[in-house]
């Protein structure tokens, strides 16, 4: 089981189910050792964050759906808003460097008198297509983490100075990675004036514990019920009902780790029509029941 950070302590074996990125905290790093996850037991996760993970140490197995990759020291992974996937060891313990960032706040990031950027392709593309590290740039990408490790561990509290270098090192890394990849495709036109107004909608799914209907987020963004579905799977590349759905999951996984609250207590709270329907959705999105998760996630906290 993953060792929590020291701010966001929450026992789990997924990374990150009590780690939340806000557009007050856009950008954020972590750093830390891990020695779980055995090769025939990997562990997943997804999050609404976009995540840059470089290794530094040890050989990990990086599983997205139905497409797996074996990395080894000076390599990065990358994972989508929401995407399914898991990471498991093939040589403990391992040691890395992660950036994780609002996907709204990077899509709309560029710099004065440059040409339009979406930053957020090499993490929108299918896993097999994305970015890999090449030659030298694997030395750059280790002193990337070192200074990540540098400052993450001299900081004893988040603010905004840290998200500021942290969008330094995000940058840099993808700057990087995108040097001579076949595949980049991040030139394009301006941001639609639409993608204010699906940030609206995603934020009122991350505020919610419940089901978000349709009508009523493209109602609150001002927007037909048809416009808006089109514009929030071009911005996130979910539909909002799976969007949604996947952030209840994960909001359901957190309450199962920090509460001793009754699976069906757990089930109502994020909207779940039962205690079997969250179970399925278990079973999907984390290859276990709830009461497996909160279990591993109980042994990991007194592990510790």
């Amino acid at each position: 089981m993953r060792s929590p950070s020291q701010w966001y302590d929450d026992g789990s074996s997924l990374d990150r189910a009590g780690f939340m990125v806000s557009l007050d905290a856009p950008v954020w790093t972590d750093y830390g050792v891990e020695t779980e996850h055995p090769v025939d037991r990997p562990s997943f996760d997804m999050h609404h964050p976009l995540e840059l993970g470089i290794l530094v140490t040890g050989r990990l197995r990086c599983h997205y759906s139905r497409w797996h990759r074996d990395i080894e020291p000076g390599d990065v992974w990358l994972c989508g808003s929401w995407e399914r996937h898991g990471r498991s060891v093939l040589q403990p313990p391992y040691e890395r460097a992660t950036i994780l960032v609002v996907p709204t706040f990077l899509r709309g990031l560029n710099l004065a008198g440059s040409p339009p950027l979406d930053w957020t392709t090499p993490f929108r593309v299918p896993p097999g297509q994305r970015p890999v590290v090449r030659g030298e740039t694997r030395e750059a990408m280790l002193a990337i983490a070192e200074r990540v490790r540098e400052r993450f561990r001299a900081t004893t509290r988040p603010n905004m100075y840290e998200c500021a270098w942290s969008l330094v090192h995000l940058l840099e890394a993808l700057l990087l990675l995108q040097d001579g990849w076949h595949g980049q495709a991040t030139v394009g036109p301006p941001l639609h004036p639409d993608h204010a107004a699906i940030g609206t909608a995603v934020d009122l799914v991350l505020s919610s514990r419940g089901l978000i209907r349709s009508q009523d987020a493209a109602r609150e963004c001002g927007l037909s019920r048809n416009v808006f579905a089109r514009r929030f799977k071009h911005f996130t590349g979910l539909s909002l009902p799976e969007f949604c759905r996947r952030h209840r999951v994960r909001g359901a996984a957190e309450q199962l780790l920090r509460t001793t609250d009754p699976v069906k207590t757990v089930a109502q709270d994020w909207g779940f029509t039962d205690q079997s329907h969250l179970h399925r959705q278990f079973l999907l999105y984390y290859q276990c029941s709830p009461a497996q998760y909160r279990a591993e996630g109980s042994v990991a906290s007194h592990a510790r």
